[in-house]
């Protein structure tokens, strides 16, 4: 799984395996945000689709090469966004905002050590990710 882990922040994206035959099927997911030793959010299910994961790696790729500065993320299912910003060669700062319940913003800062670590767990579980055990019929 791909996770940015210290004692203030928890974030975890983790896709398992694909639900559907489509092209662009969505992947099951767990995405887990906490911060403080308290629980923001947590999903567990058909979260992302196959490109949207893509996106999200590809956005990384490129603020890690110095392409981009900032970034926005909004998925299919808008139950969340996220903005990940550059805020110096080594300071990262992710935004989540929440569609869900009542609306909220969480924001947390990584360094480019975490961030590419992350890439990089992401990016192999997205090489990994399984078909389900049987697809209906």
């Amino acid at each position: 799984m791909a996770i940015i882990e210290n004692e203030s922040l928890f974030f975890e994206l983790f896709p398992r395996k694909y639900s559907e035959k489509d092209e662009d099927p969505f992947i099951s997911s767990t995405l887990g945000i906490g911060i403080d030793g308290k629980g923001v959010f947590h999903f567990y299910g058909e979260l992302l689709m196959k490109s949207e994961f893509e996106e999200i790696l590809s956005n990384i790729y490129m603020m890690l090469k110095d392409e981009i500065n900032n970034f926005i993320f909004i998925p299919v299912e808008p139950i969340f966004k996220m903005q990940v910003i550059k805020e110096t060669l080594t300071l990262y700062c992710w935004i989540f905002k929440f569609q869900t319940g009542k609306p909220r913003e969480h924001r947390f800062y990584t360094n480019k050590t975490e961030v590419q670590t992350f890439y990089l767990q992401l990016k192999e579980e997205m090489n990994n990710v399984l078909p389900p055990p049987f697809l209906p019929k």
